[in-house]
């Protein structure tokens, strides 16, 4: 559990226009905001969070290890999709939990905010040179979701596991990436594109060469 640090929050999420994928223009971005409402609403313009929403339960669900190692094959992608449908229902069990006991609460799986800067703050492990988070139980293996609410919780802290210390030095993931994405520099408070937070200390990655190679060789996220 972390407090909803709102650094940590996107400015613009994405809706659906349509219940027609193949239509143009499907999908939209409204902005993100807080505001004094009871409950979280969607308007034509914006997403609102009740400031009363001060805390997110950050959950890290561990991948097959032996699955994932056949990349990029359509046994990783199982891995991966059985991950996110587990996310769901955990998410949906969670929230109505939640909601059973008078409080409201957000579902996120990759939206909303920040995954691994959530999952830091609230202890689950360390951020890495991959840009991934590494957990002392499973390391980089696994996939995050989050739950936004205002039931009153008590977060837990972060970790320190000597994660930053090892990536300084060991940089294999840099060395083996093999769309070169992965900074091989120490950490920089400059942005390497648009896709990385500039000012903010850590190794920024090339997530547009990421893309790309995920999109040619037919993979999915995670090498």
């Amino acid at each position: 559990i972390a407090r909803l640090n709102r650094n940590w929050i996107f400015k613009e999420a994405f809706t659906t226009v349509s219940d027609k994928p193949e239509d143009d223009n499907n999908f939209i971005t409204k902005p993100i905001t807080f505001k004094d409402i009871e409950k979280p609403t969607e308007t034509e313009d914006e997403f609102i969070i009740p400031n009363s929403f001060a805390n997110v339960i950050v959950s890290a669900f561990a991948m097959n290890r032996d699955m994932m190692q056949c990349l990029a094959t359509s046994m990783a992608h199982a891995a991966a999709a059985l991950c996110y449908s587990r996310m769901v229902a955990h998410d949906m069990w969670i929230c109505q939990f939640i909601r059973n006991q008078g409080y409201y609460a957000i579902p996120s799986c990759n939206g909303v905010g920040q995954s691994v800067a959530f999952a830091v703050e609230a202890g689950l492990g360390q951020a890495s040179r991959m840009g991934t988070i590494i957990t002392p139980e499973y390391g980089p293996m696994v996939r995050l979701s989050k739950i936004f609410t205002n039931m009153p919780l008590i977060p837990d802290k972060p970790i320190d596991f000597g994660v930053t210390e090892f990536c300084e030095t060991c940089k294999k993931c840099a060395r083996d990436c093999p769309s070169k994405a992965i900074s091989e520099g120490p950490q920089s408070y400059e942005a390497r594109d648009i896709h990385n937070a500039n000012g903010r200390y850590q190794w920024h990655n090339d997530h547009k060469k990421c893309l790309q190679y995920w999109v040619e060789s037919g993979g999915d996220c995670g090498i």
